[in-house]
């Protein structure tokens, strides 16, 4: 193999993981109170169901991405007051991965009996623990 695109492919690697990095803080940045997160611990999961449940059942999967946007929704309209991250940048397939990474860093932290607005973070979720603060 040749070392070129060895490297290269390493350094791609690295600048992805490095953008994901500067998405997560970003995303970190827009959900900051306890009522937000809670209510993403279990948006995020509901719309993430709905899409493979809408193959097998449309209306199941309706309802469940429909009070997965409200809880989005609340959390940002009710406890945040802002938008949410993907009105503006849906089109980035990273932002979706940092909504996921976040919130499994949330219940991460949920079910080792940690705060959820505490700055520690399940380090495993990226390599290198880039995710930490």
């Amino acid at each position: 193999m040749n070392s070129r695109v060895g490297r290269g492919a390493a350094n791609a690697d690295l600048a992805m993981i490095t953008t994901l990095h500067a998405q997560l803080e970003y995303y970190r940045s827009q959900h900051r109170t306890r009522g937000c997160e809670v209510c993403h611990l279990i948006g995020v999961p509901l719309i993430a169901l709905a899409l493979p449940t809408m193959l097998f059942n449309w209306r199941t999967g309706l309802k469940l991405l429909s009070a997965g946007w409200t809880f989005q929704l609340i959390g940002h309209f009710v406890f945040e007051k802002n938008k949410p991250v993907l009105f503006s940048e849906a089109r980035d397939p990273l932002t979706v991965l940092a909504a996921l990474i976040y919130v499994s860093n949330g219940w991460c932290k949920l079910l080792s009996g940690q705060n959820l607005i505490d700055e520690a973070d399940c380090s495993v979720l990226l390599p290198g623990g880039l995710n930490k603060r």
